[in-house]
């Protein structure tokens, strides 16, 4: 087979240099890329494929609801938060359940305590919801009794983190005064929140 390809090989060679004279080489064409490129012969146009096209459904006869939905309607818009947008936080909601019942602060015994009173409590919380100090106002009732609150306050944790922190929470707590019990003549009810 090596010889074949020897042969083979040496009268291309002999036939392709035999065309040229003796200081002449074979070059290849050279593009022309001046002219249009050649077109398809027009016997050539009936052999392509032809392409069906399904026209769309028309769907104006049909109902509503069918097929179709129809066009969209807004019916309703509501605004959502961003992702880095977290809702608003009752921080004095927040204070308010931490202190619980301040009937605990009212001393036993305390004359002439006010029938209905308002006690006031402002804490200023960190941005971890650690309470670094509080005050607290109980007008009408013993001076401990404020003191208990801002003690009460200091000991309360709320959820961090807290929005805009460091900064100062308030809370308001609604006191009545119970009556006493059917058949007790003694001390009045402590008062409830």
């Amino acid at each position: 087979m090596h010889r074949w390809w020897t042969a083979l090989l040496g009268s291309a060679l002999s036939l392709g240099l035999g065309a040229c004279g003796d200081n002449e080489q074979a070059l290849p064409p050279r593009p022309d890329f001046h002219r249009a490129p050649p077109t398809a012969p027009p016997e050539a146009a009936h052999h392509t494929k032809e392409v069906f096209h399904r026209p769309a459904p028309d769907l104006r006869d049909r109902p509503s609801g069918q097929d179709h939905p129809g066009p969209l309607r807004v019916t309703e818009t509501r605004e959502l938060p961003s992702m880095n947008e977290q809702p608003r936080r009752d921080l004095s909601a927040e204070l308010r359940t931490a202190l619980g019942d301040p009937s605990s602060c009212i001393p036993a015994g305390a004359a002439n305590l006010p029938q209905h009173a308002t006690l006031s409590v402002t804490a200023y919380v960190s941005i971890t919801g650690m309470v670094t100090r509080a005050t607290a106002s109980a007008p009408g009732f013993p001076a401990q009794t404020a003191t208990c609150m801002a003690r009460r306050a200091e000991s309360v944790h709320l959820r961090g983190p807290v929005p805009d922190a460091p900064r100062a929470v308030s809370a308001s707590l609604e006191l009545r005064a119970l009556p006493p019990p059917p058949g007790d003549a003694g001390t009045p009810a402590a008062a409830r929140p």
